[in-house]
């Protein structure tokens, strides 16, 4: 085990810069280049199938309807209004057997991916009055899988909800780039239109995984503190992503309802 020492903390109540998001893409590409030379014994390693084999159990309907109740009562209700509407469309945010299938219904190669890629699974530096990635860690959940899995966890974690909505694509497409470079010419598993269409039917679940990180936080920043100017950062910061996120989880269930409709796959 590798001592990394001048570690800095990133919580889910902070954000990071779009120049750190990408560096972060760059490991994720390495990654998931290693797994295209996998032989099929090598690729039986890894799950198919986290979603309904671990993540069912960690976000049943008892627990989402918890996670939905801390949001009614914060703020004095800021947030109830989106709690509801989200509790109405809670059986299909919480479809992990579609999940684990995602790759497949988009014709995508499934690809070796964290599992768990968000910001405290990160460390990081200090650079500035930036951040760099040091090293990623924490591979317990890795698996054969859909790339969108780690991509939708790891801005809706570390961005701000301003610069995810403005640079998601963006960011899609740098890390597409990352990927044909790594891949050094071996044949790539899916088109970027796949990818960016996997990121927007993930949306919904990924986010939702991502909000129970904040919801206890309200609790934390909410006390009193020493430091009443951090504590109104820090609590602003949660309450701008989180609403971005509950409003995503919305408008990304409406769009991809109405492409189920229409029997429209990509």
């Amino acid at each position: 085990m590798e001592y990394k020492d001048d570690i800095k903390a990133v919580h889910v109540y902070q954000n990071v810069s779009i120049e750190a998001i990408k560096e972060v893409l760059r490991v994720k590409a390495v990654l998931e280049a290693k797994s295209l030379k996998f032989t099929e014994e090598e690729k039986k390693v890894f799950t198919e199938k986290p979603f309904s084999e671990l993540f069912a159990h960690l976000f049943n309907k008892s627990s989402a309807d918890g996670i939905l109740k801390q949001f009614s009562q914060f703020a004095d209700g800021k947030l109830m209004g989106r709690a509801e509407q989200l509790e109405k469309i809670l059986p299909d945010l919480l479809d992990f057997v579609w999940a684990d299938q995602l790759a497949d219904e988009l014709g995508m190669q499934r690809v070796l991916c964290h599992g768990d890629l968000w910001t405290t699974n990160i460390l990081w530096k200090a650079r500035g009055d930036d951040v760099s990635v040091v090293s990623v860690i924490d591979f317990q959940t890795a698996h054969m899988g859909c790339p969108a899995n780690d991509l939708v966890r790891l801005f809706s974690s570390c961005l701000s909800g301003k610069d995810r909505r403005e640079h998601w694509k963006e960011l899609v497409e740098v890390y597409y780039g990352y990927l044909k470079e790594e891949a050094d010419g071996m044949k790539l598993p899916y088109t970027l239109e796949q990818l960016e269409e996997s990121y927007c039917r993930f949306m919904p679940l990924g986010a939702f995984m991502v909000v129970p990180a904040i919801g206890p936080l309200f609790q934390l920043l909410g006390k009193n503190s020493d430091d009443e100017e951090s504590r109104k950062q820090n609590m602003e910061v949660a309450i701008e992503k989180t609403e971005c996120l509950l409003d995503d989880m919305l408008h990304y269930h409406e769009r991809n309802s109405k492409l189920k409709t229409e029997g429209r796959t990509v």
